[in-house]
């Protein structure tokens, strides 16, 4: 019971990437032949997101 919300954050998590078809076979292989920039894109967020949130934890540490 404990665990509750950490399944709960998972499961939204994967219906997210469902929904923005991260996981979907198309979209990788449209971008390992260069014909899309959507995962480009996909990955440049989430780079951006983790070093945002990194420098900010880092930053209130001190």
């Amino acid at each position: 019971m404990k665990h509750l919300g950490a399944l709960f954050i998972g499961m939204f998590f994967g219906i997210v990437l469902i929904k923005a078809e991260v996981i979907s076979w198309f979209r990788t292989q449209e971008m390992f032949w260069f014909q899309g920039f959507y995962m480009y894109g996909v990955i440049g967020s989430a780079i951006s997101v983790g070093a945002i949130s990194i420098l900010i934890t880092h930053v209130t540490q001190l």
